[in-house]
């Protein structure tokens, strides 16, 4: 029977760095994580990301652009439910006109 490997989750955490320097373009406090290190990631069942057993926060924002195209589409729409209610509840004279005819 297959045994279940036992992890030394002290030594991982201890060693969860690499020694190596990371590129200029990183943050200064940024590290890049050694082989071990990533050992301290897992996932859920519903895929939310977590390190070290806190779940990790993903903010996901819509840029200006998105943001402008939805505010465009929301005004769209609720002038044309206005119209469409205008249309509705105020009939224009034409519309009176050929009711009054059938008469």
């Amino acid at each position: 029977m297959d045994q279940i490997e036992q992890i030394d989750w002290d030594r991982v955490r201890r060693f969860k760095f690499t020694n190596t320097k990371t590129p200029k373009s990183w943050p200064s406090d940024v590290s890049s994580i050694s082989i071990n290190g990533v050992s301290l990631l897992g996932v859920d069942l519903r895929n939310n990301l977590y390190w070290d057993g806190q779940r990790l926060q993903i903010v996901r924002k819509l840029g200006w652009f998105e943001r402008g195209i939805g505010i465009l589409v929301a005004i769209a729409t609720i002038a044309a439910a206005t119209f469409q209610g205008l249309e509705y509840f105020a009939p224009t004279p034409e519309v009176n006109q050929t009711q009054e005819l059938k008469k």
